[in-house]
């Protein structure tokens, strides 16, 4: 088993759709890749909690139906809330991240570059 070689994020996920979060923590945590800090729907009560939590990525759920970024990620970059703002959606193939660009996100080891940024990362086999 390889180990991870950057500490756990903390990370706070906000969703649309219940599984989206679920899932996502489940991967994040079963692989020590994550401190899941924070889960919320409600976009009010999730920019509250960031300034109370500080999270270090925040990974927003966005619609299917667009290739453009919500209202909800401008939002959240605007308030600066985390270092990192991942978006992605359960319809495409790629993650992007505010602060880098747009990457790949066809596995999960690709997933956790992305959510970890520039910190040398491996997961566990």
């Amino acid at each position: 088993m390889i180990g991870v070689t950057a500490p756990p994020s903390r990370i706070y996920i906000v969703y649309q759709d219940g599984l989206f979060a679920q899932g996502m923590r489940s991967l994040l945590e079963c692989r020590d890749l994550a401190e899941i800090v924070g889960i919320e729907s409600d976009t009010a009560k999730a920019l509250v909690a960031m300034r109370a939590l500080k999270p270090e990525v925040v990974i927003v759920e966005e619609s299917s139906d667009t290739d453009r970024p919500s209202g909800l990620v401008a939002a959240f970059v605007e308030a600066a809330v985390a270092p990192r703002i991942v978006s992605l959606s359960l319809s495409r193939d790629y993650a992007t991240v505010y602060e880098s660009t747009r990457v790949p996100t066809r596995s999960p080891d690709e997933f956790a570059r992305a959510v970890h940024g520039d910190r040398a990362l491996r997961l566990p086999v």
